[in-house]
């Protein structure tokens, strides 16, 4: 019904291991970024860093991302289920997480993409109540037409 895929931030910012943590900083404050992902030499998803990442770190104009130890880097694929992605981050202390093909980063999936659903969600089922109240009072109103009670029955 709902995959990762259709949910997930398919443009994740992401910056080079050699990349500045004032750069990192800058970036975050200046596009309200929640997460930035850190690329390899080659291209490789090294870990994923988020604003009490940056807050802990130096701000030595040199110091690097590579140089930071963000939380573990946590990764799911991209057909994997919506479901086992929403009660990881519910039971982790994660925030967010990185979608993958393999070892090559797709996106990235968090908190704020399930509100998304969560709100979806909200909106399917008011509509499908509000039809199910419209056909209950449709019938009623054709047993009173028709002269019939509901003990008729």
């Amino acid at each position: 019904m709902y995959d990762i895929a259709e949910y997930m931030n398919e443009t994740p910012q992401t910056m080079a291991a050699n990349d500045t943590v004032a750069r990192a900083r800058q970036l975050m404050t200046e596009r309200a970024l929640d997460v930035i992902a850190v690329l390899g030499e080659y291209g490789e998803l090294l870990t994923l860093l988020g604003p009490r990442d940056l807050l802990g770190a130096d701000i030595g104009e040199t110091q690097t991302l590579a140089s930071i130890t963000g939380s573990p880097l946590i990764t799911v694929e991209k057909d994997a289920g919506l479901q086992a992605a929403a009660a990881y981050l519910r039971d982790s202390s994660h925030s967010c997480l990185a979608v993958v093909i393999g070892k090559t980063l797709v996106g990235t999936i968090d908190e704020a993409c399930f509100v998304a659903i969560a709100i979806e969600l909200m909106g399917q089922l008011q509509s499908e109540q509000s039809e199910k109240l419209d056909n209950e009072d449709l019938d009623r109103r054709l047993d009173e037409a028709m002269g019939l009670e509901s003990d008729d029955f």
